[in-house]
């Protein structure tokens, strides 16, 4: 079946290069990540990983989805320690970890620092990445607040909202009560193809009721209007958890901040929250349930920081100012990056550590989105 999957796609991607004015770059983006994907894939990935969505459809944002994911794996290649990182990436359960690693060295690779992805070993708890600029050192721990099944869930879930929203021939929105299973997902997925061409073909807005889980509009481009105003380009997911954010957050604050500073280096904890929705991170904030993640922080002498990533698509409609606040030793920003990928993060500073976060650092989380789009808007071949 993995063998079947990526003949498939190949010959898909052989088919439609000529038809789009990215397809080229767009097959040998997909040739670039075939090469090292393959080897390690299997039949459950077939099944569930969330990278699919990109290689299912072509032409316009899917293609430059695509070719954007290849420029940055293509960005890393001669860093110490890639290769055991992008190993991981055909794993559907370690695809979320992964990827959050490279975004995270990517930054400071853009940001002039030199890289490295430390490479772990079973006897040794190790940070994931170390970086050095203007001969100082730091090491960078990079988590997630949620579990592997969840992320896989979230990534895939993502990948056929940005399908519905992406569509050339029609649009729509809707909200979804809980996070999907895999079963509900793939399900959701068939559903909003057949409701698709429901829409099409009689021209009209298609419901697509899931009893217990949401409820989805599909309309021609013509006939968005008649989609209700507050959907019409817009998917709300409820993320409530039984635990609220920030008591998770400050939970694996400590959870990493104890195995990380039984060693000496001074790290940076990057905490990847992808399940965090506008609604709920605004209500941290006004409700300073930040405090809590700050003064967690603090308790760390070996912690430089903490570094909140809530990483989410334009169409969440995420309510932060896009404007870098800086308050005291918290930074406030809202990036917002090519390809309908917005993300929003809090870096709070450790106040009483023995060595204070490098402005540097700083600003590779603030000059990301201008350092990326350099980057992307450069033609993109296999050979790159």
């Amino acid at each position: 079946m993995a063998d079947s999957f990526w003949d498939y796609f190949q010959k898909f991607r052989e088919e439609h290069q000529y038809e789009h004015e990215r397809g080229k770059e767009a097959m040998s983006a997909f040739m670039y990540l075939q090469r090292f994907l393959e080897p390690n894939w299997t039949d459950e990935a077939t099944r569930t990983h969330p990278i699919r969505n990109m290689l299912r459809v072509s032409g316009g944002g899917f293609d430059a989805v695509l070719i954007g994911f290849a420029m940055r794996l293509s960005a890393l290649e001669k860093i110490d320690g890639y290769p055991s990182v992008v190993k991981r990436l055909a794993n559907p359960r370690e695809f979320a970890s992964a990827e959050a690693e490279i975004e995270t060295g990517l930054r400071f690779v853009l940001a002039g620092f030199e890289v490295s992805f430390i490479v772990p070993t079973p006897k040794e708890r190790t940070p994931d990445i170390r970086v050095t600029k203007k001969g100082q050192e730091t090491y960078i721990e990079v988590t997630s607040v949620s579990q592997p099944e969840e992320n896989m869930r979230a990534m895939n879930l993502n990948g056929e909202i940005f399908r519905l929203m992406n569509d050339r021939m029609t649009g729509g929105g809707g909200f979804l009560s809980t996070l999907p299973s895999v079963r509900e997902i793939e399900d959701l997925r068939q559903r909003i193809e057949e409701a698709r061409k429901k829409a099409l073909d009689c021209n009209c807005v298609v419901k697509v009721h899931l009893p217990g889980l949401g409820l989805i509009f599909i309309a021609p481009k013509a006939k968005l209007a008649d989609v209700p105003r507050n959907y019409i380009g817009s998917f709300y997911l409820n993320t409530q958890t039984p635990l609220p954010h920030p008591e998770k957050i400050a939970r694996k604050i400590r959870e990493k901040g104890k195995r990380q500073c039984s060693s000496s280096e001074a790290t940076l904890l990057v905490v990847y929250d992808r399940l965090m929705s506008p609604e709920a991170l605004t209500k941290m904030l006004e409700n300073s349930g930040e405090e809590e993640i700050a003064l967690v922080t603090d308790s760390f002498p070996c912690m430089l920081g903490t570094a909140l990533v809530i990483p989410w698509r334009s169409y969440q409609h995420e309510p932060i100012p896009t404007e870098a606040q800086l308050d005291g030793d918290r930074l406030y920003l809202y990036n917002s990056l090519p390809y309908d990928l917005t993300e929003s993060i809090i870096l709070w500073k450790n106040r009483h550590s023995e060595r204070r976060l490098a402005n540097d650092c700083v600003e590779a989380f603030a000059e990301y989105p201008k350092l990326l789009s350099d980057l992307l808007s450069k033609p993109f071949n296999v050979e790159s």
